[in-house]
């Protein structure tokens, strides 16, 4: 994981249109080598905003998704606000080559979010829980080894127990939890798809998360007085990744660097004298 602190401002009033907030993403050469990326400085890779879900929880608001390009997936990336949108925060470190999708709470105080790593193929599902209403977030991996697999649908009926739906290749796959999701245990291997009784249903109805592609903005909207009024916008073109240009290099110590060499002026062309007329005066131009 890579630490990222970032606090999001939004200005405007409620309801009030305003510009898209802005999430910053810096792509480093290490970056650029480690997803295989086929960036130049003429030719940067753009880098895109997916935002999955949003979910609502007192007077808080959670947002899920990933950073990606048009061929791999980045970072993950978690967003909060404890102010209807007008700011957000972090409250989670990126996760490399991951993604979040969807959330739950059973209370103000416990949550989860699903993911999981996304590189050829997506693997090793986990969780991030919290037990302080969104303060910070602890990763729990679902399996304890490497492999394919991602969730597909979750539910918990309390702070301790719930079902989650794991799609591994051609199987299907449910686990059931008595520890939050610190543990798992196999109840149902299946080729056919497994649905649980209850799953993650809509967020509050007066509150949705949509794509934008007049404005190409993910936006946050509150349903008032029957009509949708957007609290926060962001971005989809977030950054674009390119190599760094190389530093000149340090002179040689002992060696002395030649000045440069100015090359020859060419001399002035005589002005032409006009071909016929009279000649100007002196304070007439010619």
């Amino acid at each position: 994981m890579r630490a990222v602190l970032l606090t999001i401002l939004v200005a405007g009033a409620l309801g009030r249109a305003q510009g898209p907030a802005h999430i910053d993403y810096k792509c480093a050469d290490d970056d650029i080598e480690f997803f295989g990326l086929n960036c130049t400085p003429e030719m940067p890779c753009p880098v895109y905003l997916e935002l999955t879900s949003l979910e609502r929880v007192g007077a808080k608001l959670f947002l899920t998704g990933n950073f990606h390009s048009a061929t791999v997936t980045l970072d993950s990336i978690l967003l909060m606000s404890a102010d209807e949108g007008k700011t957000w925060t972090e409250p989670h470190a990126r996760i490399r080559s991951a993604s979040l999708d969807q959330a739950q709470f059973v209370d103000l105080e416990k949550g989860w979010v699903s993911g999981e790593t996304v590189q050829s193929l997506p693997r090793n599902p986990f969780f991030l829980v919290t037990t302080d209403a969104g303060l910070t977030w602890d990763q729990r991996p679902v399996f304890e080894e490497d492999r394919v697999g991602t969730i597909v649908q979750f539910w918990f009926d309390s702070p301790t127990s719930g079902s989650v739906v794991i799609e591994a290749g051609s199987k299907n796959e449910r686990y059931e939890t008595m520890t939050g999701g610190s543990t798992w245990a196999v109840r149902e291997v299946k080729d056919s798809p497994i649905r649980l009784k209850q799953s993650y249903a809509a967020p509050n109805p007066d509150w949705r998360l949509r794509a934008d592609a007049a404005s190409q903005t993910y936006r946050v909207e509150k349903r008032q007085n029957g009509a949708w009024r957007t609290l926060t916008s962001f971005p989809i073109h977030v950054a674009d990744c390119k190599p760094a240009e190389a530093a000149p290099s340090a002179p040689t110590p002992g060696v002395e660097t030649p000045a440069p060499v100015e090359a020859p002026r060419k001399p002035p062309s005589p002005r032409k004298a006009p071909s016929e007329g009279p000649l100007p005066k002196a304070n007439e131009q010619p």
